[in-house]
């Protein structure tokens, strides 16, 4: 088993020590395949190349949508990721900012960056890529879900050249570099939005691949880009395959109808590191789960009684039952992969502690309260041991499970929810937005109602300043900070699972959730 990872060098040593259970026996699922296109080859296999053609990938999410600036889905942004460039791409070993589109780039002041672009590159249409085409981008940009947060702090994009582009902030955004590397800002042709319906439009990129064929529900393929400016893929085709239960995805790996899985069942983990046609590959996600407190809901709004949940809580149980050691303990309120994070002492599992904080907050004999939940196995079974750990400390829980969109509502900021579970991902866009976006009083994820004028001003203060190792010593603080306010209270990184065939190779490491299989390839 091959294990790619930062700062869990030795976290999954004993990931595997799982329960063996019996594999599920189901039928053969039909494996679609897309309609043969752009001269590709009948068989999986294209002679004289020393590469299989096609590598089919199951993951545990469907392909969304086309519309690039508009959609969330990190499953549909890792096949963006292969189909168009933005102008900047995060180097996920080093954590820098690397060259795609824009070949090099200066801050001509406080708030003016230039950037020259690559030459000679083309859309998927044959137009030509230029600095119009990123002035058109990102203006599209401005009115759309996904991308208007990210350019949230530009005022205007000028074309100075046809491979020369400036974009002047509003005010200093020393994390703009970041935010133009989300998938949303990918740059698109404005020669194809004049020539072509939008919805043929949006599909123009200049990346390694292009799209072959949407099966909206069953499957999505992209084929090799013949003229990317780049390293030119080694296999022809990738086709995402939607296969929704993770058993029947398992067997598609094991049989070969598939050749990689995402998020196989962490009981079923063991069977693709033993089986010796198969290997397994673990990334830290994006993802940091999290028990948020609403600050604005008593007795939650008592700094004291949020410490004590803090010290009750045993996030080791969690990671041991319920992700049976498939996650990595993280005390921080940001993701370790985030190249401003600190380590912080955080919270250890203290009950004595807890006890006597709740005593000195007014509550020596308790409370109760409600947590709320979705349906997800996880989440219900992380508030099913948060219910047992909080009652040996005297607090009650009630646990409330509802639908997506009912939670979704009652979390939103302003909501009266007392505690809750959930899931934040936003490491990759820089320490701005990694804890604006959760903590700052207008952050739009904002779910515990977090209203504190240090944090807004130590945030509003620090994306400004241009010395990096003083930013370092800022977030640091915050960081520290924050956690002592103990209204988030992490309780894992969760993990990127993947199942392979073990002749699989060329992978890249994925930015979190977003998995780069542009130099991807079997070899014959």
């Amino acid at each position: 088993m091959k294990k790619q990872l930062s700062f869990l060098s030795c976290i999954l040593s004993a990931t595997l020590v799982l329960a063996i259970f019996a594999g599920c026996q189901q039928s053969k699922p039909d494996a679609p395949r897309p309609n043969d296109s752009a001269g590709s080859a009948n068989s999986s296999e294209t002679q004289g190349t020393g590469y299989k053609d096609e590598i089919i990938f199951a993951p545990k999410l469907d392909f969304l949508s086309m519309d690039v600036q508009n959609n969330v889905s990190n499953l549909t942004k890792s096949v963006y990721f292969w189909v168009y460039n933005t102008l900047v791409e995060l180097d996920v070993a080093t954590q820098e900012v690397v060259p795609a589109l824009a070949v090099s780039w200066s801050q001509v002041s406080d708030t003016v960056w230039e950037f020259k672009l690559r030459n000679g590159v083309t859309f998927h249409n044959g137009a030509g890529f230029t600095a119009e085409d990123v002035k058109f981008t990102y203006e599209m940009g401005f009115e759309n879900s996904s991308s208007k947060s990210r350019l949230d702090t530009v005022q205007s994009v000028e074309v100075v050249d046809e491979y020369t582009v400036q974009i002047i902030l509003k005010q200093t955004d020393m994390d703009f570099l970041y935010k133009l590397t989300d998938q949303a800002l990918s740059i698109l042709s404005h020669e194809a939005y004049e020539t072509m319906p939008k919805e043929e439009a949006v599909q123009m990129g200049t990346g390694s691949y292009k799209y072959e064929e949407w099966k909206q529900g069953e499957y999505v393929s992209v084929i090799a880009n013949d003229n990317f400016w780049g390293e030119k893929p080694k296999t022809r085709r990738i086709v995402v395959r939607n296969i929704p239960e993770a058993a029947a995805r398992l067997i598609a790996l094991q049989t070969g109808e598939v050749d990689i899985i995402q998020g196989p069942n962490s009981t079923d983990l063991n069977y693709i590191a033993e089986d010796p046609n198969l290997k397994l590959e673990q990334y830290p996600s994006s993802t940091i789960r999290y028990i948020d407190m609403n600050m604005t809901s008593s007795p939650f709004d008592n700094q004291l009684v949020r410490q004590a949940v803090a010290y009750g809580t045993n996030r080791e149980e969690f990671i041991a039952a319920v992700y049976l050691g498939n996650a990595a303990s993280v005390l921080n309120v940001m993701h370790p992969d985030n190249p401003f994070f600190h380590d912080v002492a955080g919270y250890s599992y203290d009950p004595e502690k807890a006890k006597e904080l709740l005593a000195q907050a007014g509550y020596p004999d308790g409370f109760s309260a409600t947590m709320i939940t979705t349906q997800a196995a996880n989440d219900v079974s992380i508030c099913t041991l948060f219910q047992a750990q909080m009652s040996k400390i005297g607090i009650q829980i009630e646990i409330q499970s509802m639908e997506s969109a009912a939670f979704n509502k009652a979390i939103a900021p302003g909501g009266t929810y007392q505690i809750m579970i959930s899931g934040y991902s936003g490491y990759t866009f820089g320490p701005d937005s990694a804890l604006r976006t959760p903590f700052h009083s207008s952050g739009r994820l904002n779910y515990g109602n977090v209203k504190d004028d240090y944090i807004d001003k130590t945030l509003d203060e620090a994306v400004s300043i241009n010395d990096v190792v003083q930013r370092q010593k800022i977030y640091a603080e915050l960081e520290e900070y924050i956690t002592n306010l103990a209204s988030f209270y992490p309780v894992a990184v969760e993990m990127t699972d993947l199942g392979m065939n073990k002749d699989v190779e060329g992978m890249g490491l994925p930015n979190g959730a977003i998995l780069d299989f542009r130099t991807i390839y079997i070899p014959q």
